[in-house]
């Protein structure tokens, strides 16, 4: 889910994923994704609103993707850069019935070295299935936090 606050008015937004092999499903609940490309390893959607969002507008999003044929190692993780100024994050991983995960570990990057951090990410059940959610509070820019779990 992005939620966020139109600084231009603009009648569409990116929303990207990556996939250790391939990514499909591509789903939003605000406007249409009009195409999908690949670039330097991400699948990008663009997604028109069907209107133009206007200066100072807040705007909520829910974009999701299947992941195929990622994931497949006993150890596994999700990194996230902020790149924009975020108030608050929210990352929500949904696992097979068959395949849920068994321990989580938070760390923030910093160039080349990961230092473990206090996180509030839990391992929940969503939905009817193991699921991870983790919430970030302000996250700084260009801060690189890093999910890992086992399976």
């Amino acid at each position: 889910m992005t939620s966020f606050v139109v600084n231009r008015p603009a009648i569409c937004y990116q929303e990207a994923v990556t996939a250790e092999h391939t990514a499909t499903g591509f789903a939003t609940m605000l406007g249409t994704i009009i195409e999908t490309v690949t670039e330097r390893g991400y699948f990008v959607s663009k997604i028109h609103f069907g209107n133009l969002g206007g200066e100072g507008e807040r705007l909520t999003n829910i974009f999701s993707a299947d992941l195929l044929n990622s994931f497949a190692r006993p150890h596994e993780h999700w990194t996230q850069e902020f790149t924009y100024p975020t108030e608050h994050f929210t990352l929500q991983i949904h696992f097979p019935a068959e395949r849920p995960p068994k321990s989580l570990v938070c760390k923030m990057l910093d160039g080349a070295i990961e230092k473990p951090v206090v996180s509030t990410a839990k391992l929940i059940d969503l939905f009817g299935q193991k699921s991870i959610v983790w919430e970030v509070t302000k996250p700084k820019l260009h801060q690189a936090l890093k999910l890992e779990w086992t399976w």
